[in-house]
């Protein structure tokens, strides 16, 4: 259980040098940058994001199967799913190259920029676009690395990797007045650097790992195949829900309006995040018990692990509804405080309940039965595409978000905990009325008391002390919460704890 709890531990580590450096370099990039060349700068990232969908959900294959592997120390069959993995990406990284010089070329003609020459962006076009094939073709290692759980120097890595490159790019933006262009270089030198990396600790593993062709099978192809069709289908529909936004705006309303929903965009994207620091950790567990038909810890997972998990970041939501605005203001400026600050809130009204079912999302895949959440998911985004392609022209960014958080809401809230109860074999009426409406009943309540005291805050040692008060009202009702078990291990730590101070 140690490793386990210094793996999640990375992982927000991770997540908190992440955040952080957002918090220092998002205001630099915008007032450096402009919110237009900004609006370009997502635009391209948006839409080359896209091509992580030709990794078809082989990745999710490769985390759950070579973890089964391992469980069972079957050699012969990590290193048969490790290179036929290899070769696969190899063969899609080579047409995600043609699919970037397609793009690069005609870029101009999809979205009006007058900015910079159809050279220029072109050419950064191009750049980000051989990053994401060196990210896809590579992502073999990544998944393997995190079935033999090693996520602890993956992070170390990667908080390394970004302190040093968003460092180089607030001295480039700030000192050489570098644009777009420059950035999009430093990405690539640094993901060459992060491959190289990655593969130094593959050849380190207990297990000897390496890629051989005659290691290359049909069967093997056929269980990823089996697998990641349905993982490829939850990858289009997570790009369709947060990636096609932007795109929307930039094509309707305007390059220009892009900054003031990326950044709340942002913000909920990290809390998501953070939640899948922990589920991440888990779905190789969850593999592993699925490959000797033990669902019993896996139920115990879904009833605790939502309640729990909606408790422990109830708080950030709270201090997001209530004073995300002025969050916001404080942070990007006060231009930024309304739209983006109503679109915060719309967000959040969406991603409460998505939170609260990102285990569920986690066990499907863990347990093999992911079929629904795809189709599910793929629902989802087809139905935030069109209503934000109706009210777009009508309400706006606005409009945008609305479309996105109306379907997250429904699907959360009504299909994938009916989908997950089934498949694990509990009442689904019992399980959201023992893990899902408590938590969001006293969210709703401490929510409305703090918005109706209507408080100022005009500086961030303020929000500070207003967080720590939110998170204070929440120890207790995280406590009387837990299992009596639970209990009892917290009593214990307390009391040594406690009786090693005197």
């Amino acid at each position: 259980m140690k490793k386990y709890f210094y793996s999640i531990s990375s992982n927000w580590i991770n997540l908190l040098v992440a955040i952080a450096i957002a918090f220092i370099v998002s205001p630099i990039l915008v007032n450096s940058l402009g919110k237009d060349v900004y609006g370009i700068w997502i635009l391209i990232v948006s839409m080359t994001s896209y091509f992580t969908l030709l990794d078809l959900g082989v990745n999710s294959a490769i985390v759950k199967y070579i973890s089964e592997f391992i469980a069972r120390n079957d050699h012969k069959n990590v290193n048969r799913i490790f290179s036929t993995s290899l070769f696969l990406f190899f063969l899609l990284a080579m047409i995600t190259l043609v699919i970037s010089i397609f793009l690069a070329l005609n870029f101009h003609s999809f979205f009006e920029i007058t900015i910079f020459s159809k050279n220029y962006v072109a050419l950064t076009f191009f750049i980000v676009g051989i990053d994401l094939t060196i990210n896809l073709l590579f992502s073999v290692y990544l998944g393997t690395l995190k079935a033999f759980n090693k996520f602890v120097a993956l992070n170390i890595i990667n908080i390394v990797i970004a302190i040093t490159k968003n460092s180089i790019f607030v001295y480039l933006l700030l000192y050489q007045s570098s644009s777009i262009l420059t950035l999009s270089l430093v990405q690539l030198i640094f993901t060459l650097i992060k491959t190289f990396i990655h593969y130094f600790l593959i050849k380190s593993l207990p297990f000897r790992v390496r890629f051989s062709f005659n290691h290359i099978s049909k069967s093997s192809l056929k269980i990823l195949y089996q697998y990641s069709i349905y993982s490829f289908l939850i990858a289009v529909s997570h790009k369709m829900i947060f990636y096609t936004d932007t795109i929307i705006i930039g094509a309707i309303i305007g390059v220009e309006e892009i900054a003031y929903y990326a950044i709340p965009l942002t913000l909920v994207q990290y809390i998501e995040q953070f939640v899948w620091a922990i589920i991440a950790v888990l779905i190789p567990i969850i593999s592993a018990k699925s490959a000797f038909d033990d669902l019993s810890s896996t139920k115990k997972i879904y009833k605790l692990g939502t309640k729990y998990i909606f408790l422990l970041f109830s708080p950030v939501l709270v201090v997001l509804f209530s004073v995300g605005d002025q969050f916001i203001g404080m942070w990007m400026g006060d231009d930024f405080r309304i739209p983006s600050g109503k679109i915060l809130v719309i967000f959040l009204c969406g991603y409460t309940f998505l939170l609260g079912q990102l285990v569920a999302h986690g066990i499907l895949k863990g347990i093999g039965k992911h079929k629904w959440l795809a189709i599910t998911l793929l629902f989802e985004a087809t139905l935030n595409l069109c209503i934000s392609l109706l009210l777009a022209p009508v309400y706006g960014i606005y409009g945008v978000a609305i479309g996105t958080a109306i379907p997250m809401v429904v699907m959360n809230l009504l299909i994938i905990p009916y989908i997950t109860s089934y498949q694990l074999k509990i009442n689904v009426y019992k399980y959201m009325l023992n893990s899902f409406a408590m938590p969001l009943l006293i969210l709703i309540l401490i929510t409305s008391l703090l918005i109706m005291l209507n408080v100022e805050l005009e500086s961030y040692w303020q929000l500070i002390l207003y967080s720590s008060i939110v998170v204070l009202i929440y120890l207790p009702i995280f406590y009387f919460s837990l299992e009596n078990s639970e209990k009892l291990k917290a009593d214990s730590y307390l009391s040594l704890y406690f009786g090693s101070r005197r």
